[in-house]
Parts: C-alpha cells; sequence; structure tokens
C-alpha cells in the first residue's frame, strides 16, 4: 500500500513529529480535522462556523489527514498501549499524569509509548521500518 505518492519520484518530502502531533486530533474530532477547532477546542479566530473549508485551499492539509487516518488503521508497528496512550494525550486531550494513573505505570512509560507509537506512525509514512 502507497501511503503518499509525494515519497516516490525523488521527492524529499518526509514526515515530522510535530506535524504528526498536529494531525493525530483530527482523527477523532471532524471539526478539528476540517479546520474549524483548534486542538485545545476553541474555535480558530475568523473561521466561519458550521461549514467546512474549501479543498481547493487546504490540498496539503487535507492529503496528510488522509495519510494520518491510513497509517493509523494499518501501521502494525504500534503496540496496544501505544495505540491507547495516544488516544488519550491526542484525542482526548489527558495528560500524562492523568494516563499514567488510568494505566497503572509511571509517566515516563507513558512518555515512552507516546514517542514510540508517534515514531512509529512516521516510520510508517515515510515507507519505513519502525525499530523499537
Amino acid at each position: 500500500m502507497t501511503v503518499a505518492t509525494q515519497h516516490h519520484y525523488g521527492d524529499q518530502f518526509s514526515y515530522g513529529r510535530e506535524q504528526v502531533e498536529d494531525l493525530l486530533p483530527g482523527l477523532w474530532d471532524p471539526e478539528y480535522a476540517y479546520g474549524t477547532r483548534t486542538s485545545e477546542g476553541e474555535p480558530e479566530p475568523g473561521m466561519p462556523k458550521g461549514s467546512e473549508p474549501d479543498p481547493r485551499k487546504s490540498v496539503d492539509w487535507i492529503a496528510h489527514m488522509c495519510d494520518i487516518q491510513i497509517a493509523w488503521a494499518n501501521s502494525s508497528a504500534l503496540t496496544p498501549a501505544e495505540r491507547a496512550a495516544i488516544f488519550l494525550r491526542h484525542g482526548m486531550h489527558w495528560g500524562q499524569a492523568r494516563i499514567a494513573e488510568l494505566q497503572g505505570v509511571s509517566e515516563s512509560t507513558i512518555s515512552r509509548r507516546i514517542d514510540s507509537g508517534i515514531q512509529a506512525l512516521i516510520a510508517f509514512l515515510d515507507g519505513e521500518e519502525h525499530d523499537q
């Protein structure tokens, strides 16, 4: 399965951690995915309410949202513990202390799970193997 055509034809595009973290809330929040809400849940200043953005003005964003959805659904390198930690952090906007308490582990364990999971997503998006 090819994730993004930009990885072919000698293009140097590569996903970075900040970009992936910016995309993750859109997996669970359509309003965020389509640019009508920030990751903190506040409406973007100047954004019209109840309308979708013009896709011609957000070509890259929509393509990247498609890529992150494919990576989340198909990356076999993500463990269930990593998926849960990423969902609670980026989907529910919980802090690492709250996630650690819920899962009965240390904050450093949650941090490692989130870091490793994000690296697995980046590797999938960039067409590379993920070293755990």
